[in-house]
């Protein structure tokens, strides 16, 4: 099956014309990096979904579901005589399954060693909140009438994690 584009970019905004043109780069960043890793200048290769996911099978589940995502937004752009209704529904099923993964992995509300290392530490938090309380103290800041954006920002901030 021949799938051609000539303007990647022109086909999604036809099918999508409300979607922001940062989401558009990003689906273009996954059909490239799927191009190369298919070392193809044609999209043909998605007509074999099991290929494309052999060749996604060492990437993160969140990014191999962003990929799909990308193939159905272009297979449905290039879908006008519905011929790849049939592909668009089992490239949906891949993502589904993904979703489903992202959810049940979600669901328990545990935190993964991915995130783990976005997550800071409880003493390094209460350090903050203690440097954060000298310099209210230092500068006098809960006395003090007018207070530049930086000195309200700094209250804020404090009586929040604090």
């Amino acid at each position: 099956m021949k799938i051609n584009t000539e303007n990647t970019t022109e086909a999604i905004k036809k099918v999508k014309p409300n979607l922001k043109d940062n989401s558009i780069k990003q689906y273009e960043i996954h059909l490239n990096k799927l191009k190369k890793l298919f070392e193809s200048d044609s999209y043909d290769f998605l007509s074999n979904p099991d290929e494309v996911m052999e060749k996604l099978s060492d990437k993160h589940y969140t990014s191999q579901r962003n990929t799909l995502n990308a193939i159905i937004i272009l297979l449905l752009a290039l879908n006008s005589d519905n011929k790849f209704d049939k592909l668009i529904e089992e490239y949906q099923k891949i993502r589904d399954s993904k979703n489903q993964q992202y959810l049940d992995d979600n669901a328990d509300g545990k935190i993964s060693d991915k995130q783990k290392q976005n997550f800071a530490e409880f003493s390094e938090v209460q350090e903050m909140i203690s440097t954060m309380e000298n310099e209210i103290k230092s500068k006098g800041l809960k006395k003090k009438e007018n207070l530049t954006g930086k000195e309200k920002e700094l209250l804020m901030v404090f009586t929040i994690y604090s």
